[in-house]
C-alpha cells in the first residue's frame, strides 16, 4: 500500500485517505523513509505528535512564567508556577451538597413567584440603599406551579454526576503549602493579569518605607475607629432630624448602637510596569466606619463626571474621538500623567473643586440631593478620618484621598475638571483637543 500510494502522487487513492491530497516528492520521500526504515523505532505520526507535545509544553511553561513575577527568594516549583498562573480569583471544584441544591432551587421558585406577582406593576426608580426583601410571594398561576413542581421533580430525581477536579493532586497540594507559606506575599500586579509574588519581610519593609513620609501619613498611639463610628452615628442622625437624609439612608452611612465597624486595612500592589518597581497603596474600607458616607457622596458626584468637558469614558470611546477630530499634519501631541493624584489633592482644594461643580456652576443646584455645608461636611469626614492599619500600627492620613474609598475617582475627576479649566481659561492658545481619563491626559496642540 505504501509503494501505491508512493506512485500515485496527486491523485486520490481509497488506501490513501491519512495522505493529504497534495504532497511532493520531498514530502513523500520524508514520509516513506520514516517508516520503512528498520532503524526507526517509532513511526512518523508519533515523532510528529511527540514534537508537537514538547513544543506545545515548552510554549506552556513559556506563557505561565509571563504571568508570573517572583520578587522572592524562593525558588518557585513547575507546580507551583503552574497553579498561581491560573489567577487569584481561581476556584477550585467543589461537590455541591444538598443544602446548596434546596437552596439555589428556592431562590429559583421565588424569582418566578415575584415577576408573576409584579406582572402588572409599573416600573419606578428604587432607592439606592434598600435592603434585600425576604419576603416570600404567594403561589403564581397554575400553570406556573406545575412548571415549578415538575422541574423541582426533575432535579430531584438526578443522579449527581461525578465531581470532575479542574485541580491535580500535585497542584492542591501546591496551593494548600502556598497559601501556608506565610514568607511569602502574593498579589496581583498593579496592571495587566499578573501576579506578584515577595518575601513577606521585604512587602512590610516597602509598605513601611511608603508611610515614611510624614507629608502624608502619621503614625497614632490607637485605634479611633470605634470613636469615629459613634461620632458619624450622631452627626447622621442629626442630619436625619433635619430632614436632610431618609430612613434608609441613616442606616446605610451609620452603624448601630454598639457596633463597631471594621478597622480599614491598607496593602501595596506592585508597578511592575515602572523601573524601578514603585508600590501603589490601596485602602480597603469594606464595612470601615466611612465606607456609607462614600458611597452616598459617590452616589451624588457621579452624574456630574461625563458632563466634564475633558471626559473620556475609556479607549473605546478615546478611539472615536480621534477618528472624528480633524487633526492638523503640523500638529503635537502631549501626554501628560499627573503623579500620585489621589495622594496629592490637598482636602480645601479638592472640596472647594466639588461645591464649585455641584453648586455654583451647576444652573440645577437645587436638584442636588444634599446641600453645600452637608456635602461638605461629609466630604470631610472621608477624607479628614481616614484611618487605617498596616503591619501591627495604625495610621491616619493627612493628606489626599485614599485609594479603595468608593468616591475618589469621581472626587479626583472634578478636581483636575476644576483645576484643568483654570489652567486653559489662562492659556494664550487653545488645544486642537484636551481629553482626560482621571490623572491621564492626551492633548493635541497646532505647530
Amino acid at each position: 500500500m505504501l509503494k501505491t500510494c508512493r506512485t500515485t502522487l496527486g491523485q486520490q487513492s481509497p488506501n490513501c485517505n491519512a495522505l493529504p491530497r497534495k504532497l511532493n516528492f520531498r514530502h513523500a520521500n520524508r514520509f516513506h523513509k520514516a517508516i520503512t526504515d528498520p532503524n526507526n523505532n517509532t513511526t512518523n505520526k508519533n515523532k510528529f505528535t511527540e514534537k508537537k507535545s514538547a513544543k506545545k509544553k515548552r510554549e506552556n511553561v513559556l506563557d505561565m512564567h509571563k504571568y508570573i513575577t517572583n520578587l522572592s527568594s524562593k525558588t518557585l516549583s513547575q507546580i507551583e508556577v503552574k497553579v498561581l498562573s491560573k489567577g487569584l480569583t481561581y476556584v477550585p471544584s467543589i461537590a455541591l451538597d444538598k443544602p446548596d441544591i434546596d437552596s439555589a432551587w428556592h431562590k429559583f421558585q421565588r424569582s418566578n413567584r415575584l415577576k408573576y406577582f409584579f406582572r402588572d406593576a409599573a416600573d419606578s426608580e428604587q432607592h439606592p440603599f434598600r435592603k434585600k426583601s425576604t419576603w416570600e410571594p404567594p403561589p403564581a398561576s397554575s400553570a406556573i406551579e406545575a412548571y415549578l413542581h415538575r422541574t423541582k421533580a426533575e432535579i430531584s430525581n438526578l443522579a449527581p454526576l461525578p465531581l470532575h477536579h479542574n485541580l491535580s493532586l500535585p497542584e492542591k497540594k501546591a496551593l494548600k503549602a502556598l497559601s501556608r507559606d506565610h514568607t511569602l506575599v502574593i498579589k496581583n500586579a498593579d496592571k495587566g493579569s499578573g501576579i506578584v509574588v515577595e518575601d513577606t519581610d521585604k512587602y512590610i519593609k516597602d509598605g513601611l518605607d511608603h508611610l515614611s513620609d510624614q507629608t502624608i501619613y502619621e503614625k497614632i498611639d490607637a485605634d479611633p475607629t470605634a470613636k469615629l463610628s459613634e461620632a458619624i452615628r450622631q452627626h447622621a442622625k442629626q442630619l436625619h432630624h433635619k430632614g436632610i437624609i431618609d430612613d434608609l439612608t441613616l442606616e446605610h452611612i451609620s452603624s448601630p448602637a454598639g457596633f463597631i465597624p471594621r478597622t480599614q486595612q491598607l496593602y501595596f500592589l506592585k508597578k511592575i510596569h515602572k523601573n524601578p518597581i514603585a508600590v501603589r497603596p490601596i485602602v480597603s474600607g469594606c464595612s470601615g466606619p466611612t465606607e456609607g458616607i462614600s458611597q452616598l457622596i459617590d452616589l451624588v458626584l457621579q452624574p456630574f463626571v461625563p458632563k466634564i468637558n475633558s471626559y473620556i469614558q475609556d479607549s473605546s470611546h478615546l478611539i472615536r474621538l480621534l477618528e472624528n477630530t480633524n487633526i492638523p499634519t503640523n500638529s503635537t501631541l502631549v501626554t501628560i500623567d499627573v503623579k500620585s493624584l489621589y495622594l496629592n489633592i490637598p482636602h480645601k482644594d479638592g472640596i472647594q473643586a466639588v461645591l464649585n461643580r455641584l453648586y455654583h456652576q451647576n444652573p440645577l443646584s437645587e436638584e442636588v440631593p444634599l446641600p453645600p455645608n452637608t456635602m461638605a461636611d461629609l466630604l470631610g469626614i472621608v477624607l479628614k478620618q481616614n484611618f487605617f492599619q498596616f503591619s501591627d500600627f495604625v495610621y491616619h492620613q493627612v493628606q489626599g484621598t485614599a485609594m479603595g474609598t468608593k468616591m475618589a475617582p469621581a472626587y479626583a475627576n472634578l478636581f483636575m475638571a476644576d483645576l484643568e479649566e483654570k489652567l486653559l481659561e489662562n492659556s494664550t492658545v487653545d488645544p486642537i483637543l484636551w481629553k482626560r481619563y482621571i490623572d491621564d491626559i492626551l492633548c493635541i496642540w497646532l505647530g
